[in-house]
């Protein structure tokens, strides 16, 4: 499975060296409705039409919170927590031992990285990779549409292995959620109540198995570091 790709490629975005992409499971907040209220009508769609439903939901979610586990494309572990709000973000994904942390805010990118990060994906020289550790860059804007939403949204219906035709129904959080199983049996579950929401995901084809959930809650404005500085600021301290 090849899901939530595009916060994963964040370093990438930026104009900066990438970490590798992810496969993984994708989710959301758990639905919090009684199994007897009226179904939303996924559980009888095909299951392309219910992820198709799910991208344009999570489209339209004015905040959107993502955290688990997967693994990048080496095989390597990778840990995210990732929020959306009023078309900002702030992402963090920790990889090979290194956390960067990027926030892409009002036509802005800003990347916080270890001397490890700068070294060894950047290729930068030790005492460079000193200068830049641990403060925040102004990075590339021009890779800010795929620190988005949207983006995050269109990954959901990118996959490695065909979909399962017909999806299942289970019950999580007290209500029904419908399933979408690949192949190579990860899966996305979405709402079965109310708006088609992603719920929970699961990524198979790691050891131990991925998961990935998204919570819809309100979160804190996001807004732009302090003290962010140029690359060529950076250096010349």
């Amino acid at each position: 499975m090849q899901r939530l790709a595009g916060p994963l490629l964040v370093l990438a975005a930026l104009g900066l060296a990438g970490c590798g992409s992810s496969s993984a499971g994708s989710a959301a907040a758990q639905p919090t409705a009684s199994s007897a209220v009226a179904t939303n009508g996924e559980e009888v769609k095909p299951a392309s039409q219910v992820v198709a439903d799910a991208v344009a939901a999570l489209k339209a979610a004015p905040t959107v919170h993502v955290q688990g586990t997967t693994k990048d494309s080496g095989g390597g572990a990778m840990t995210l927590d990732e929020t959306y709000s009023g078309g900002n973000s702030s992402i963090m994904v920790t990889q090979n031992g290194m956390t960067v942390s990027v926030i892409a805010v009002g036509g802005k990118a800003y990347i916080k990285a270890p001397v490890a990060y700068w070294t060894t994906a950047e290729k930068a020289s030790a005492a460079v990779a000193a200068r830049l550790a641990n403060r925040w860059i102004i990075g590339n804007p021009a890779g800010l549409a795929d620190l988005s939403l949207p983006t995050l949204a269109d990954s959901l219906a990118q996959t490695d292995t065909p979909l399962k035709p017909e999806v299942t129904t289970v019950q999580r959080g007290g209500g029904p959620v419908v399933v979408v199983t690949d192949t190579d049996g990860s899966t996305v579950e979405v709402a079965g109540t109310g708006t088609p929401l992603p719920v929970r995901g699961t990524d198979a084809t790691t050891t131990p198995t991925g998961v990935i959930t998204f919570d819809y809650a309100a979160a804190d404005p996001i807004t732009a570091p302090s003290g962010a500085l140029t690359l060529q600021q950076a250096v010349a301290r």
